[in-house]
């Protein structure tokens, strides 16, 4: 597999430097607010068919309504531009870890169902 040009922007060893540093953060309520910091969204520059009237037609509902911008933090405080797939590889996660932390607020929801079958009560403890 073939290396895209994004990645020749970043220096390997700053791309093992992330992942470690990343790696390293205690909790990943953590690594999600970290990685939000790293995406912006934006409206599309153009959406649909300028025929039938670009973003704001009925016709073009369905289309992609927002765009994505990955940024990688660099040791002179600044951020480069990288592709998504650059941003999932230096980082270490997958398509549906990204995709959790661009639809909802980085909060971490283990343990927040309340569907509690077997659940044993306190009068069973004592």
């Amino acid at each position: 597999m073939e290396r895209k040009k994004c990645f020749e922007e970043v220096d390997p060893e700053l791309q093992y430097h992330l992942l470690t540093s990343f790696n390293n953060v205690k909790t990943k309520e953590q690594q999600d607010q970290y990685l939000t910091g790293m995406i912006v969204a934006s409206d599309p520059t153009w959406v649909g068919d300028r025929k039938k009237g670009g973003k704001f037609h009925e016709a073009n509902k369905g289309r992609k309504q927002t765009t994505y911008t990955y940024y990688i933090p660099t040791e002179s405080n600044r951020r480069i531009v990288v592709c998504k797939e650059a941003f999932m590889s230096i980082h270490g996660i997958g398509s549906a870890w990204l995709k959790r932390i661009r639809s909802t607020s980085p909060q971490s929801r283990q343990g927040r169902h309340r569907n509690r079958p077997n659940k044993i009560t306190a009068a069973t403890i004592q």
